[in-house]
């Protein structure tokens, strides 16, 4: 594994096959019934999205993290808008939604302004 800024990347065969974005809670309020405490985020700590949802019909579906699952059969995901970037951790989102998803960088830059996402400074 190598570290690259606020991504993780890890290699095979010189090709990337994961990648992993920092970010920060800064909205765990209306956790749905379905998903238990435990599996639940919590505002002011740091996360690590690894995968990016999206679904033509709602734009961004949510994000799993390597810290904590939502174990429900509903939700499998977290809302994309509950988390805020640093800078560079937005390239590094896009560069991860290029991965997840078909869609191409100018669409994604498109749908990452539309979002409104927060971005803090570190």
């Amino acid at each position: 594994m190598i570290k690259v800024s606020s991504v993780n990347v890890t290699l095979l065969n010189n090709k990337r096959i994961s990648m992993n974005v920092n970010c920060l809670c800064i909205d765990n309020k209306n956790r749905p019934k379905e998903v238990l405490p435990q599996n639940w985020i919590n505002e002011g700590t740091e996360y690590t999205i690894n995968y990016v949802y999206y679904h033509p019909m709602q734009g961004i579906q949510g994000v799993t993290l390597n810290e904590v699952q939502t174990k429900s059969e509903i939700y499998s995901s977290y809302r994309l808008d509950r988390f805020a970037f640093t800078e560079e951790g937005i390239k590094d989102l896009i560069e991860l939604m290029e991965d997840c998803t078909e869609l191409g960088k100018v669409d994604i830059e498109e749908l990452i302004k539309e979002s409104n996402l927060e971005t803090i400074n570190k």
